[in-house]
Formats: C-alpha cells, structure tokens, sequence
C-alpha cells in the first residue's frame, strides 16, 4: 500500500480546506500518531498551510512528560511546532479511559479556539474501527452504534477529522519503519483489564474466522448508509418536536416523537439526552430502550425519572428533560477573562471590570448549580435579596425539574448572580456586567451534520 497516496487522496475527499489551511493533530508519539503527524505535515506543506502537533500530558503517569518532551524534541528536528497540553484538574476515580478521553478532547478543543484552529485531525484508523464494531456489539448496538466512527465529526468549535480509517496499524508501522522513525510505546495499550485491549488480544482468532479488521471496517461502512437515512428522519424529527431553551433544557412533543418509528424516537430521546445532559457519548441502548417502552405503556400518564445525566418529567403531553443536578459542581472561573466549559453544557468568562474588582476584594469567582430556590420564593418571606417582579417571572417561566441545573455565581459558598434570571445579590449590585459571555455549547449538539464515513469504488458513503 503506497501510503502517502492513500493518505493525500483522503485528504482531498475531506475537503475543500481553505487557502493555507491552519491543522492540528493529536500526536501521542504512538506508531499511529506519529505516522499521522509526519504524513499531514508533507500534505500541508505541500498547501503552503501550517500544522501544529499538540501531546497531551494526562498527568497519569510519571513517564508522560518525558515522553511527551521525546516528541518535542523529534518533531522539532523536522519544522514541526509542537505544543504539550498539560491537565491539572484532579480525576474523579472512575471510569478512568472514558475520564482520561474527556480531558484530551477538552484540552485540545481550547487550544483549537484559543488558535482558532477549526481542524483537528486524529489518528484512528482500521484496527480501531474494528475494536469500536466489536465493543459496540458487545453491548447490544443498533446500526448507528455499528457504523463505527466517522471520518469527520463536527463539535462546536471544532472539524474532528479521521483519515486513516482505512489503514491498518501495522501498515503504518511498517511505513514508519521504513522511514527509520521509532515509535513510544504506551503500557495502556497492553494493560488487559480494558475493554479494547481484551478484544484486541482476540484479533487473531476472530480474523482466522473470517472477523478481520478490514471485514469488520466494511461493515461499518455498510451500516454508514443505514445510518445517513435515520439520521435525516431523526433531524426532521427533531426540528417538529422538541425545542431547545437556551438555559439547557428541552421540552419534546410527547406524541410527536412517540409517534415515530422505533429507532426514529429512540435516537431523538438519545440526541435530547446526550446535549442536554452535556455528555460526550449517548446513553446505553437498554436504558433507552426501557424509557421508550415505560413512555409507551403508560400512554399519557406521568413519568419522572433520572437517566444519562439528565432528569425527565413527562405529562400526557409533554416531555422535560433537563440537567440533572445531584451533588455540587463548582469550577473556579478564571479572572485573566479566558473562557471555560462548565458542566459539559456552557461557555462562560467573566467580565474584565467584574474580574479585576474580585481580585482587588481577593474574591475567587466560581460557577456552580443552583440547586434549590432562594430561602425567598419558598416561603415567601420579603428580604433586600428577594427577586423583584421581573426576576420571579423568569424563575416561574422555567420549569422546576430545570431550576436546579441553572448556572450560577458564587464567591465561596455565597451565591452572587443567577444570569437566567437576570438576578444578582445586594454584594455585586453596583459591580456592573458579571459576565461577558455565557452560552449554551454542549458539548454534543442534537442535530446532525451529515454522516461520512469512507469511500467505497470513487463514491462517497
């Protein structure tokens, strides 16, 4: 395989780019990475365009930042600017891959807005399309979670591209080889207590059974087809149905989507779900599946439950999801005025005037949930802070599962603004603007951008 040409010609179909087109690209300094790094850095000189290769340094391990000065030092041999993104935020404990896949993704989505950078390419390729079919199955997905990965997804700040999804790891290796570049090799990708090294270490009997990789990856692009026609009923669904607030939540036309075709409603639910909830990933399917039948049996009877990070209510017509809010959640807001992501849902920075008065009071400004009413509305008693007039009617309009969620500022445990109400305390009355910029961005929005997945004979999938 003439690898180079593979790779160009992919490059091509993933276009049109601008005039001297700005990349990043994900380097690890795995064999993958690494030959993704070296091949896009010929293709965009080539355009007269510029490549920044970014390494993210989890903080997991105590050789990552060798390691991550080792790609430094190689791709700075070849004109190659390289960066390493460091993660100081603590880790939660759990899930540590999927934790771990969120600060990379985070980290190099602010550096893409910082260089305003729209293109980020990755270095997936065959081998981890099929371990994406194989992990997919295992847990019972239909053919949208079957069709694998996309060579471009768009987030919303970001083109997340994937061109080597149709070569193979060892077809890079041995390219790389032959280039006399070494590779580092991460001791994650051998540790069998994760899911995909497990199925990994099947790929040799699965493929003497006809399972290889490249059968698998013909599959999912297959099912690509299957995917691009739900996708274009559920957009359409989703447009007539469901309405999106600006605050985070939605509100769906319970007949509406239950009306649908099964997969055309369960993939509007999952949409709601995954951008209300500010989650990377859909809710597993036999949750979904459960909710959809619960809604089903009980024709237009109520229903309230917590699912995928969200909470519902649903009335004989109408269905509430919103940002369910559990525990404390509050992230310091930085007073240089750069902006953060909070809570996967919002963009937020303080303004100038607001975050230089906090540091002459050495108040340290943070974002967290609203989580209850104010001691005011629930029992009515008058006191200087009681929302007016205008401030109740805002808090009225928006539905009580949603008020919990509802950012707000607090300074220690003192809570100073509640920007959905336009409400904020006696303590930061005469402090003008808080604020200059709070947006809804989810980290995964509910409409599609179109689905492509590979080309198959000249065409596009």
């Amino acid at each position: 395989m003439d690898i180079p040409a593979v790779f160009a010609a992919t490059m091509e179909r993933l276009g049109p780019f601008e005039d001297q087109p700005l990349f990043a690209v994900a380097v690890s300094g795995g064999s993958d990475s690494l030959a993704l790094t070296l091949l896009l850095a010929d293709w965009v000189r080539h355009r007269q365009g510029h490549l920044v290769a970014l390494t993210v340094d989890h903080g997991l391990r105590p050789q990552a930042a060798i390691e991550a000065q080792a790609v430094h030092d190689l791709l700075s041999t070849r004109g190659i600017e390289h960066h390493i993104l460091t993660n100081h935020l603590p880790w939660s404990g759990g899930d540590i891959q999927n934790e771990a896949r969120a600060v990379r993704y985070r980290l190099l989505n602010d550096w893409c807005v910082s260089a305003g950078c729209l293109h980020l390419v990755v270095a997936h390729h065959q081998d981890d399309q099929a371990e994406t079919v194989l992990l997919r199955l295992a847990r019972g997905s239909g053919a949208v979670g079957l069709s694998g990965m996309a060579e471009v997804s768009c987030r919303p700040d970001v083109r997340i591209l994937r061109p080597l999804l149709a070569v193979s790891r060892q077809a890079l290796r041995d390219w790389l080889s032959g280039q006399g570049v070494s590779w580092i090799e991460d001791p994650s990708n051998q540790n069998p207590s994760f899911a995909r090294v497990q199925w990994r270490s099947l790929s040799p009997e699965l493929a003497a059974r006809g399972m290889s990789s490249a059968r698998l990856a013909e599959t999912a692009q297959r099912l690509a087809r299957v995917r691009t026609l739900i996708e274009r009923d559920v957009a359409a669904c989703l447009a007539r149905y469901v309405r999106l607030d600006r605050w985070g939540w939605a509100e769906v036309c319970r007949a509406g989507v239950l009306a649908q075709e099964e997969e055309i409603a369960l993939r509007v639910l999952a949409a709601v779900l995954t951008t209300v909830g500010g989650q990377d990933y859909g809710p597993r399917a036999d949750r979904l599946e459960r909710l959809y039948d619960t809604l089903l049996a009980q024709g237009q009877g109520e229903h309230r439950q917590s699912l995928h990070g969200c909470v519902l209510s649903a009335t004989a017509t109408t269905i509430l999801i919103a940002r369910e809010a559990r525990v404390p959640d509050f992230q310091c807001l930085p007073l240089n005025g750069d902006a953060i992501e909070w809570d996967g849902r919002f963009r937020i920075a303080l303004d100038a005037g607001f975050a230089e008065a906090c540091r002459l009071r050495a108040w340290e400004i943070t974002v967290g949930r609203v989580f209850s009413p104010l001691p005011s509305l629930k029992d009515g008693v008058r006191d200087p802070d009681v929302l007016d007039k205008d401030e109740k009617s805002a808090w009225c309009a928006i539905p009580g599962i949603a008020r919990p969620g509802l950012p707000a500022l607090y300074e220690g445990k003192r809570l100073l603004a509640i920007p959905a109400l336009g409400w904020r305390s006696h303590d930061v009355s005469g402090m003008g603007a808080l604020v200059r910029l709070l947006r809804f961005q989810p980290r995964r929005t509910m409409a599609f951008v179109g689905f492509r997945l590979a080309a198959r004979r000249g065409r596009i999938i």
